[in-house]
């Protein structure tokens, strides 16, 4: 029962967070493309909650590639992956 509740709020934690980090990303389009506020609470929130994530990650690939990247941030791509391999490895062990 312990197990399965674990495993409930990993997946429903995991499945927020990627939703999150989507309307990050879209809202970081609409500040380039379309002149959005970044002072807008949405985008305030949506940044808070994404950043203890994404920071470090964006840190951790410019030591390892430098430069290589330009104007390309995949920091998202690489969250939205390890946070789907954690809901997976914990639904996976805990559930069966």
């Amino acid at each position: 029962m312990t197990n399965d509740f674990i495993a409930v709020f990993v997946v429903v934690f995991v499945q927020v967070m990627v939703a999150i980090i989507f309307l990050r990303i879209i809202l970081d389009w609409m500040v380039v493309l379309a002149g959005f506020q970044r002072n807008n609470p949405l985008y305030v929130v949506a940044h808070q909650l994404t950043e203890p994530m994404l920071g470090p990650i964006r840190g951790l690939m410019s030591k390892i590639l430098p430069g290589a990247l330009g104007m390309i941030d995949l920091s998202p791509i690489i969250a939205i992956l390890l946070l789907q391999a954690l809901a997976w490895l914990v639904n996976g062990n805990l559930r069966s």
